[in-house]
C-alpha cells in the first residue's frame, strides 16, 4: 500500500517506483516534500570561528548540565561538534511551527549532503535514516561528586512532527536509545514515537518527554544517548523536529516551567521589498522602515521584562547603527508585546560595491535560563541578484502542463543587463529530465500589475543539479544579455515537461511570503499565487564579475580551467589543469546533448581517464559554484 496523505490527488515520482502525494492542490499549483536539499552551505555571519561540524570526534567526555537548543540555525546547518558527533541531521530555522526558541534539529530521508539516502525503495519502506549521537557524557562523577540512582538525571526534549514539513505515517518513527559504557553496547528503543497516517491536527505542537536516567548501567563516564529516525529515504520527507534538550541531575517531571524568553523565528530583512537586491539598484526607498520579530514567553505563568535592541555591522563587522527599544513587559506565549514585536527604525544603507550588511537582534532578561538563545543575526545581501526568499526551501512547487508559464515580479531603479537566472530545481525525476531541455528563460512587461508582452524568451535549457555538500544554487546564463530601462518586469520560466509524468519543480521558501509577485499561467490566463511562500528564482544582473563568469580575482573562468590534449588521440587521459581551490564537477555530453561522463567532487588540477569515449566531437561542463562552462573537446 503507498504512503498515504490527507490529499486527494496522487502524483508519480519515476525515480521511484512509488507514488508520493503532493502537500497542496491549489487550482492548477502543487506543492511536495523536496528531494533534496540546498541548504548545507556556509552561512554567512559576522564570525567564521571555529565550524560546529566538524569531521573529528572529540575525545573528552563532557560534564553535565547537557544543553542544546541549536539556536545557532542562523549560521550552521550542522549539529554543534562540543555536544555531538554525527552530522546527518539538518540544523534550521525554517522547518518546525513554534518551536520552543530558534532553531531545531529535523530529521528527515536526506543524508548529510542534502542527498537521498536511497533513490530506488517502495513508498512503504521505512529505512533507518538520520541519526543524533551525543559526545560521551560522564554520569559517574562530577569533581569529587558520584552521581546515584536517586539524584533524579533526566533527559528532557521536546518534538515536533510534520510542522511546515512532510507528515511521517505509522511505519515511520523517532527513536531514542542510550549508551551503556560498562558493557559497551546500545540499549536500543528506551522511547519511541510512530507517525500517523492522519496529518497532526495541531502541527505547530511541541511534545514534551521526560525519561529517568536510573539504572547503573547509564552511570559511567562515557554514557552517550542518541536520536534517529526511520523513514522513506529518498527525500527531505517524514518530518520530526527536536528542540531544547535537557540532560541534568535534579531534573523532575513535575518542573512544568521554562523560564526563558526566545527568539523563535529568523526577523524579517532589513529591506522593505526583498531580502536580497542589487547594490545599483538599491535607494533610500528600498529599506524597511519595521522590523517583524518573533519571540516568544516560554515562562506560561510569569510576564517577563524583556530588553530588545539591534545592530547593523558591514561586512567587515564595523559597527553601523543602533536601534535600543528599551524594556517591555513581554506576557507569557508568542508575540505578545507590540513594541518589541514591530520596532520602528530610521537607517538607510550606502553601499559603494556589492556587499553585505548584518543586522544582530538580542534581548536582555533576567532571570533567564539560556541566553544563547537570545541573539540571532540576519544578512542582507546586496550582491547582484533579486531574491524575495530566505535561501532555504522547505517545499517544492510544480505546475503540471506543457508549456506552463511562471513569473515573479521585480522592479529595476536603473537601467541595468539581465545576465542569467539562479534558479532551484529540486531533482524529482532528475535521471529522467536532467539531460532533457525543458525549460525556457522568459522576460515579460508588467501590464497592470500582472505580465504583459513577452519581451525575451531563451533558447531550451536543461535543469542543473549540483551534488555536493556546501551547494549553491545553480546559475543558468542568457544566450543574450538583455538591457532593461528602469520599470517593473516579471522574471521566469516557460516548461516543457516531456509528457504529464514529469514536472518541473522549484524550490519554495515558506517563511517569506511574497505570493502576491508570483503569476503562473497554465491554460491561456494569468494568475496570481495561491501558494503561500516565496520562489527560489533569482534573477540576476549587471557586470558584475559572477554574473559575466569573472572570479573573485578579475580573471575570466575560461582562463581558469585548461584542458590537454584537445584534441586528444591515443593516450585517453585528459588533463584539467585549473587554479580554483573550491569544488567542481565535470560533464560531458556527445553532439546528441546525451551525458557520456561525469566525475563530481573534483578539487585542484586533476587526470581524467576518457577511454570509455568513442572518437567524435564532445562538449565538456565544468560546473562550480559560481558558474557553468562549455569546452569543446575533440577525442580521434
Amino acid at each position: 500500500m503507498a504512503k498515504k496523505s490527507n490529499t486527494i490527488f496522487k502524483y508519480t515520482f519515476s525515480f521511484i517506483p512509488a507514488c508520493f502525494l503532493p502537500l497542496t492542490l491549489v487550482s492548477q499549483e502543487y506543492t511536495l516534500p523536496l528531494f533534496t536539499n540546498i541548504n548545507y552551505y556556509t552561512f554567512p555571519s559576522l564570525t567564521q570561528g571555529t565550524p560546529f561540524y566538524s569531521s573529528k570526534t572529540l575525545s573528552t567526555s563532557i560534564a553535565l548540565p547537557f544543553f542544546d537548543d541549536f539556536h545557532y540555525a542562523y549560521k550552521q546547518a550542522y549539529p554543534d561538534v562540543s555536544k555531538w558527533q554525527d552530522s546527518s541531521v539538518y540544523i534550521n530555522y525554517g522547518y518546525a511551527k513554534y518551536p520552543i526558541s530558534f532553531g531545531v534539529a529535523t530529521f528527515d530521508g536526506l543524508n548529510k549532503k542534502g542527498y537521498p539516502y536511497q533513490t530506488i525503495i517502495s513508498s512503504t519502506a521505512s529505512e533507518p535514516a538520520d541519526t543524533l549521537t551525543s559526545r560521551s557524557i560522564n554520569l559517574f562523577v562530577n569533581g569529587s561528586y558520584t552521581y546515584t540512582p536517586s539524584d533524579s538525571i533526566a533527559l528532557v526534549f521536546y518534538y515536533q512532527r510534520m510542522g511546515n514539513g512532510d507528515n511521517p505515517e505509522t511505519n515511520d518513527s523517532l527513536i531514542l536509545d542510550f549508551f551503556m559504557p560498562a558493557q559497551n553496547k546500545w540499549k536500543n528503543i528506551i522511547w519511541s514515537i510512530t507517525g500517523s497516517n492522519i496529518a497532526p491536527v495541531n502541527d505547530s505542537a511541541f511534545n514534551k518527554i521526560h525519561i529517568y536516567i536510573t539504572d547503573t548501567a547509564f552511570l559511567y563516564d562515557g554514557f552517550k544517548f542518541r536520536f534517529r529516525n526511520k523513514a522513506t529515504p529518498v527525500g527531505a520527507v517524514d518530518h520530526w523536529h527536536i528542540d531544547y534538550i535537557q540532560l541534568d541531575k535534579n531534573l523532575y517531571k513535575t518542573d512544568t516551567i521554562i523560564d526563558d524568553v526566545a527568539f523563535y523565528y529568523m526577523s524579517s530583512p532589513l529591506l522593505k521589498n526583498y531580502s536580497a537586491m542589487p547594490y545599483k539598484h538599491f535607494l533610500p526607498s528600498e529599506m524597511a522602515v519595521q522590523v517583524n520579530n518573533y519571540m516568544k514567553n516560554n515562562n506560561k505563568y510569569t510576564t517577563k521584562n524583556v530588553n530588545y535592541q539591534f545592530n547593523i555591522y558591514d561586512s567587515n563587522g564595523n559597527f553601523l547603527y543602533n536601534y535600543n527599544g528599551g524594556s517591555a513587559n513581554v506576557n507569557p506565549g508568542s508575540n505578545t508585546v507590540t513594541v518589541h514585536q514591530k520596532p520602528s527604525f530610521s537607517y538607510t544603507f550606502s553601499p559603494s560595491d556589492t556587499t553585505r550588511f548584518y543586522a544582530k537582534h538580542f534581548l536582555n532578561t533576567v532571570p533567564d535560563t539560556w541566553n544563547l538563545n537570545d541573539t540571532i543575526v540576519q544578512c542582507t545581501a546586496l550582491k547582484n541578484y533579486f531574491a524575495y526568499d530566505d535561501g532555504q526551501a522547505e517545499l517544492g512547487y510544480y505546475l503540471k502542463f506543457y508549456g506552463t508559464q511562471l513569473a515573479q515580479r521585480y522592479t529595476l531603479n536603473v537601467t541595468d543587463t539581465l545576465r542569467a537566472m539562479d534558479i532551484f530545481f529540486i531533482p524529482v525525476n532528475s535521471i529522467n529530465i536532467s539531460n532533457k531541455d525543458i525549460f525556457r528563460i522568459c522576460v515579460w512587461s508588467n501590464f497592470s500589475g500582472q505580465p504583459g508582452t513577452l519581451i525575451y524568451r531563451d533558447s531550451l535549457m536543461k535543469p542543473k543539479f549540483l551534488d555536493w555538500g556546501y551547494n549553491q544554487i545553480p546559475r543558468y546564463y542568457l544566450t543574450a544579455p538583455l538591457v532593461l530601462s528602469p520599470g517593473t518586469y516579471f522574471f521566469g520560466i516557460q516548461s516543457y515537461p516531456p509528457s504529464s509524468q514529469y514536472s518541473v519543480t522549484i524550490g519554495l521558501d515558506v517563511n517569506y511570503n511574497h505570493s502576491d509577485n508570483t503569476y503562473y499561467n497554465s491554460i491561456g490566463v494569468w494568475n496570481q499565487s495561491t501558494v503561500k511562500g516565496s520562489l527560489m528564482m533569482h534573477p540576476v544582473l549587471g557586470d558584475s564579475t559572477k554574473a559575466l563568469g569573472i572570479n573573485e580575482s578579475g580573471i575570466s573562468l575560461q582562463n581558469d580551467f585548461i584542458l590537454y590534449p584537445n584534441p586528444i588521440e591515443t593516450s585517453k587521459i585528459l588533463h584539467i589543469q585549473t587554479n580554483i581551490n573550491d569544488p567542481y564537477k565535470i560533464q560531458i555530453f556527445n553532439s546528441l546533448g546525451q551525458s557520456v561522463l561525469i566525475q563530481s567532487y573534483l578539487q585542484h588540477s586533476t587526470d581524467i581517464n576518457i577511454s570509455s569515449i568513442n572518437p567524435g566531437i564532445y562538449i565538456v561542463q565544468i560546473i562550480t559554484k559560481y558558474s557553468v562552462l562549455n569546452k569543446k573537446l575533440l577525442v580521434k
